[in-house]
């Protein structure tokens, strides 16, 4: 159950990996959001864990501190990490205006979710391997083909964006690994 209460600002932390799920907000962004909470405070509470951890809220806590409010109300809740990475995600995706680019992006980060989904889709795919594949897709009682993409389909729908937009933000981390793992090897040099 949610506990509502009125926390100081100093108390709160920030969990960089739990903040790492959500973009940052623009520069401008975050501008008229200081002009906002100037003009109006902060009118929606922030929530936190039961360890004084943001878990929705740490645009306004940062607000709060630049503009020296000293407290902030909050929902408290007690979430292990799972559940606190599910919030934050689920959270985001419906509140904020994101692009759907962003939106596919939160749930890509959220890799307990997506790992669970692949193992889903890796326990599927063994699980009906029963003797000859190829006997049964030219007789056509395999169902298999039927499942074929639904991993990227369950990430597209999480995040509410479409199949394409999950799949070009996997190949772009994809390449982005591949780009850092290839930058931080060291060249050879060979003198002749």
């Amino acid at each position: 159950m949610n506990e509502f209460s009125t926390i100081p600002v100093e108390e709160l932390k920030e969990d960089k990996a739990l903040s790492h799920l959500v973009p940052e907000m623009t520069v401008a962004e975050y501008e008229r959001f200081i002009d906002s909470v100037k003009t109006s405070g902060v009118n929606t509470p922030i929530h936190i864990n039961n360890d004084m951890t943001i878990l929705d809220g740490r645009h306004r806590v940062r607000a709060c501190k630049e503009l020296g409010i000293r407290e902030i109300d909050c929902l408290v809740h007690n979430f292990d990490k799972t559940q606190a990475i599910n919030f934050i995600r689920d959270t985001a995706i419906e509140r904020r205006n994101l692009t759907p680019a962003q939106r596919a992006d939160i749930v890509l980060r959220s890799s307990d979710l997506v790992e669970s989904i692949e193992a889903k889709a890796r326990e599927n795919q063994t699980g009906s391997f029963k003797g000859n594949q190829y006997q049964k897709v030219v007789s056509g009682s395999a169902d298999h083909n039927t499942k074929t993409g639904k991993t990227r389909k369950q990430l597209a729908d999480i995040a509410g964006v479409g199949v394409v937009t999950t799949y070009t933000l996997i190949c772009k981390q994809i390449k982005n690994t591949y780009r850092s793992k290839c930058l931080s090897c060291s060249p050879v040099i060979v003198k002749l």
